[in-house]
């Protein structure tokens, strides 16, 4: 899958729930043909932040001392984001317990940005929440790409 193949390189997830997302797009899918729409958010891939608990899920904050952390419960904001439909691709990459801008520093999954990536005030790491969003639009892109494929083979 394209993700992890740029994630290697990018490190903008530190957590890939591809197999997961896939399933829950196609029941997503049979829920909207039912006419059983949720909400406008309904289908739509997106990616948490790794610093909100996810139920059965590894939630680190990029910490290593979390690296094996699995949640029973999800963050408020996450429960609403999965009551509205939304399919979670990946807990995406962030620094160390949300303290700080440089994402080189962040532990789990270190952040392969360069030179190139500074944001406006020369700091690293405003672009790999940009990186991530391209990797959930990609991720959308395929999904759609997918399901128009077997609706033109139905």
């Amino acid at each position: 899958m394209q993700i992890r193949e740029l994630n290697t390189k990018l490190n903008a997830f530190i957590t890939i729930l591809a197999d997961q997302a896939f399933e829950e797009a196609k029941n997503a899918e049979e829920e909207i043909k039912a006419g059983n729409w949720r909400s406008p958010l309904h289908g739509i891939p997106v990616g948490i932040k790794d610093f909100y608990d996810t139920a059965g899920i590894k939630t680190t904050a990029a910490f290593e001392h979390f690296k094996d952390r699995i949640p029973t419960k999800d963050a408020t904001g996450v429960a609403k984001l999965k009551e509205a439909g939304t399919i979670i691709i990946g807990k995406m990459n962030m620094h160390k317990l949300g303290m700080g801008r440089n994402l080189t520093v962040t532990v789990i999954s270190p952040s392969a940005i360069s030179e190139q990536f500074r944001d406006f005030w020369g700091v690293y790491g405003g672009f790999v929440g940009i990186f991530a969003g391209g990797f959930v639009g990609a991720f959308a892109k395929l999904m759609f790409d997918r399901r128009k494929k077997r609706n033109e083979n139905e």
